[in-house]
């Protein structure tokens, strides 16, 4: 039970899946008396493929001797092998390896939790048979249980880390697209509290994008602004259509004119979740055509 549990804690305290792999083989060859394992899987093209390897206490040996009926076998029945001596079984002694290399004593099992199968184990001593007695196998089957297990957490692991470096590189890309914009741009959850904006709109507040992230409209603007801000944000969200809108603005604390566009933001359902804005300083344009409009009236 002792070894048990401490082959188990090692096997689960890894999430790198070929650390796993390496370390799990280290393991299971150990505690099977084996001189030599391989864990093996399956690329992509149906081929086997060796994903770790242990000989002899010497890793990372990048040949596959091994016999490929056997794990083929275990692969297509999902049931083991346990031979205890290669050569006298009928099933495989006329076997390509069995032939060439006469191996004595030699086990495969798989690696299986659930349904999945994630790649079979091999092990041979070639010095004695029957090695692979009742007791290892019952052994191994409890460390291979854990093995599987702790595969698909390395698995979903990795997955999860990819994901997030995706989305990494994804906001990357957003971030530079956005900060070559002209325009100000800012994103509001539903409660019209920013989580979200460039970096030209925190200048004109006189603060960094990061510390925009919880704030609202009455941090930053006179109450009157503010509420109207808030108003435009309801009216886009409960009605789900974009919205412009041609209003006041401070910008380091002098009053501007803004062209303002506000659209619905929606989740993977189709539920509206927040505000984004994008607007731009229409103030010279808006004197412009008030000085207009005063010439027009004198003559």
């Amino acid at each position: 039970i002792e070894t048990v549990i401490r082959a188990s804690h090692a096997i689960s305290r890894e999430l790198e899946i070929q650390s796993l792999l390496s370390r799990t083989l280290e393991i299971l060859v150990e505690n099977a008396g084996a001189e030599r394992g391989f864990i093996i899987g399956v690329d992509r093209g149906g081929e086997l493929e060796t994903r770790a390897v242990l000989d002899s206490g010497e890793s990372e040996i990048v040949n596959r001797d091994f016999c490929e009926e056997v794990v083929r076998f275990v692969m297509r029945t999902n049931d083991s092998v346990i031979l205890a001596n290669a050569v006298n079984d009928p099933r495989f002694a006329r076997a390509e390896y069995v032939l060439r290399q006469r191996p004595v004593s030699l086990l495969a099992m798989p690696i299986r939790h659930g349904s999945t199968t994630y790649g079979v184990l091999y092990l041979e001593n070639n010095l004695a048979p029957d090695v692979f007695t009742p007791n290892r196998v019952e052994l191994l089957e409890v460390l291979l249980s854990q093995t599987a297990i702790s595969v698909e957490n390395a698995l979903l692991f990795k997955r999860h880390r990819e994901a997030e470096e995706r989305h990494r590189e994804s906001e990357t890309k957003y971030r530079t697209l956005l900060e070559s914009l002209p325009q100000r741009v800012f994103y509001k959850d539903r409660d019209s509290r920013y989580v979200s904006c460039s970096e030209n709109f925190a200048e004109d507040l006189g603060i960094s994008p990061d510390e925009i992230v919880g704030k609202s409209d009455f941090d930053f603007f006179p109450n009157d602004l503010a509420e109207k801000y808030r108003g435009d944000d309801r009216e886009v969200m409960e009605s789900g259509m974009i919205r412009e809108y041609e209003e006041l603005y401070l910008r380091e604390g002098e009053e501007r004119f803004a062209q303002t566009v506000k659209s619905p933001v929606r989740d993977s359902r189709g539920e509206v979740v927040g505000v984004l804005g994008t607007f731009w300083d229409i103030t010279e344009r808006k004197l412009g055509d008030e000085e207009k409009a005063r010439l027009e009236e004198q003559l």
